[in-house]
């Protein structure tokens, strides 16, 4: 009787009895092994099936292996832009470092060059200051921001924003670009879900337009519906006065303003 067994030939001995379903007795007898070892096999790889099912690849496991393999990815990409070796010197790694910091993450940067992130962040700390190429950039890339923000009506995000920039070739990051814009005070001109104070004046628009016309009136069709909200805004913009701009027609106050600063000639 063979005394000790390899796992590939326990795995081929349950094989008959999984696959082939030979009989346990019939398998027992060939191999010379005793009931309670062929069973105790069977259960221990049982226990192995059911514990490779729960861990099986849920879409929380797909998930995270995408994001691992990404963040791998960007590791690689850092490595061959940077073109320095891992024991190059701390000073030629932290400059590296710097210059990628507005295209990738701090973390993903110290582990593909291997810099402890502490010791990055207090490079950073103590040369930002002195740093004229860094200050530089960020100056390039405010004038960049606003010139964007102002193109497309004040209603681009930093995400829409960080897009533009890159697809003009511009490295940097939607993080970058969000903080300058906190800097800058530029506050996208509609309001996040659910917080009505972002944009007050809009919010103010759809009261009236609820109170003074929708809440006041059933619409038989769509067509209806759309004709009134058409008159409505129309009636709101040239004919209702608004106590905010002292009680002058949206028109009005905006041909005011446009005399006032010079935009139109008073007729």
């Amino acid at each position: 009787m063979k005394s000790k067994f390899t796992n590939e030939e326990k795995q081929a001995i349950l094989d008959r009895y999984i696959s082939k379903s030979e009989s346990p007795t019939s398998i027992i007898k060939s191999v010379g092994i005793s009931k309670s070892t062929f069973y105790k096999w069977l259960s221990d790889y049982r226990a192995e099936q059911a514990e490779a099912k729960r861990k099986g690849l849920t879409l929380r496991n797909f998930n995270l292996l995408e994001a691992k393999v990404k963040r791998l990815e960007g590791i690689i990409e850092i490595i061959k832009k940077a073109n320095v070796l891992p024991n190059a010197p701390l000073q030629q790694k932290l400059y590296v470092a710097e210059k990628l910091s507005g295209e990738y993450s701090v973390h993903m940067i110290c582990d593909a060059l291997d810099i402890a992130r502490g010791t990055y962040y207090n490079h950073v700390l103590r040369n930002k200051r002195d740093n004229t190429w860094y200050a530089k950039r960020r100056e390039e890339l405010r004038i960049q921001i606003q010139e964007i923000f102002d193109e497309n009506h004040q209603i681009f995000g930093a995400e829409k924003i960080a897009a533009v920039l890159k697809s003009k070739g511009v490295k940097t990051s939607t993080k970058m670009v969000r903080d300058l814009m906190r800097d800058m005070g530029l506050v996208r001109s509609f309001s996040r879900p659910y917080v009505p104070y972002d944009n007050s004046v809009i919010e103010s628009f759809f009261a009236s337009m609820k109170r003074e016309e929708l809440y006041r009136k059933k619409y038989r069709t769509e067509t209806d519906l759309y004709q009134a909200i058409d008159d409505y805004i129309e009636f709101y913009n040239t004919r209702r006065p608004h106590s905010k701009i002292q009680y002058k027609t949206p028109e009005q106050k905006e041909r005011e303003c446009a005399v006032t600063f010079g935009m139109i000639e008073i007729e």
